[in-house]
């Protein structure tokens, strides 16, 4: 009367529950790629809709302004980087500088053989450039806050709030409105998950040990 191997009757329970917790690992396979995609999607659109869209500026906010102003006094070649004109996190400075620089050296950014700020005024194109180059540091920070949410909450209590917590933060509004302008926040936030992993991996070296 009971199903062969098992004299408990509990042998379809037992498989139903076995079932649905291996589901969490296969949707966090197939959900996670998608929510990535989904993001990146939403930031070029975004980004692309501001850049022309904007009057009169390409700014989203007055850190980009000031990050921007920063990049346009450095002097690379003389170890100059205006450290006294900092208004924001030289973080995010110097990765939107590294952004540009890169942008630069592959020729899809030509920059000016002096710095100043007259260059962009005459080459506005050159200048939505250089915002695309620094706002590309915001969106791929984005993608590695979700997936670093992602796990966290894995290592903490498994895949399936691990994939709720990215889930609902990539369409939490305040996320989506930061990720298309060149900020501090993502950065940084970025950096904090990594360092919070990090701790948790030692913690759990040390318990294993």
């Amino acid at each position: 009367m009971f199903p062969k191997g098992d004299k408990s009757g509990k042998s379809d329970d037992r498989h139903k529950q076995q079932g649905f917790f291996r589901h969490p690992h296969a949707l966090a396979r197939f959900i996670l790629p998608l929510l990535l995609i989904g993001t990146l999607v939403s930031a070029v659109v975004q980004l692309d809709h501001s850049l022309t869209n904007v009057p009169n500026s390409f700014s989203l906010s007055p850190n980009e302004d000031r990050t921007i102003a920063n990049i346009q006094g450095w002097r690379p070649s003389k170890l100059y980087f205006g450290l006294e004109t900092f208004f924001v996190g030289p973080l995010n400075t110097y990765l939107v500088g590294a952004s540009v620089g890169l942008a630069s050296l592959t020729r899809l950014i030509e920059l000016p053989a002096v710095p100043g700020q007259g260059y962009f005024v005459e080459r506005p194109e050159e200048l939505r450039r250089v915002y695309i180059a620094g706002r590309w540091v915001s969106i791929l920070s984005a993608l590695g806050i979700i997936v670093g949410v992602y796990l966290l909450g894995f290592k903490l209590y498994g895949p399936g709030v691990g994939l709720l917590a990215a889930t609902f933060l990539s369409l939490y509004p305040s996320f989506l409105e930061f990720y298309p302008s060149m900020t501090a926040d993502l950065p940084v936030t970025f950096f904090s998950l990594v360092f919070l992993l990090l701790c948790l991996r030692l913690l759990s070296g040390e318990n294993r040990g």
